[in-house]
């Protein structure tokens, strides 16, 4: 009897963890604040909430605008941002309005939002990105590849042409 509860909890484990791992990572960051009003009481309620991505720490355009209506509790603010849409290939900062007024200075992101630049990297279909032709024989270094590094992938002796 021992043994089946054992291997029922084990079965229920792995279903548990390969559900788990079939689940995508939501394509976002968490962003939270503390908001107060001016004489320092924590905003409550529903409110709207505008929040701006930036190339720059102030002025310029932002490349993205999210707007949500949030609910706020003891100024807390916690809302998740959609950013799967940029590159991450330079800073960012966020710039933060509730209801019209907007907040300054706005936030620097962190490393953790650039890690979905590695996400995107790491994947055969980001490769599929390069134009065809752009890599050719002119761009690689001549002694760059040599047969042994080829053979370690599977080619066999006769099967490549042009190596020196």
């Amino acid at each position: 009897m021992k043994t089946s509860f054992l291997i029922l909890g084990a079965l229920i484990l792995s279903i548990t963890i390969a559900s788990a791992q079939s689940i995508p990572p939501f394509p976002g960051i968490r962003f939270q604040a503390t908001l107060s009003d001016k004489g320092g009481n924590f905003v409550n309620g529903t409110h709207p909430v505008t929040l701006r991505i930036y190339k720059d720490s102030s002025g310029g355009l932002p490349i993205y605008t999210q707007l949500y209506s949030a609910q706020i509790n003891n100024g807390i603010l916690d809302v998740m941002i959609n950013l799967n849409h940029l590159p991450f290939d330079c800073l960012y900062w966020v710039e933060t309005q509730l209801d019209n007024e907007v907040f300054a200075p706005r936030t620097q992101l962190g490393s953790v939002p650039y890690s979905f630049h590695a996400l995107r990297a790491d994947t055969a279909s980001f490769s599929r990105t390069i134009a065809d032709s752009s890599v050719n024989s002119s761009k690689i270094q001549k002694g760059a590849i040599q047969f042994v590094n080829i053979a370690q992938s599977g080619a066999g002796l006769g099967q490549v042409e042009g190596i020196e």
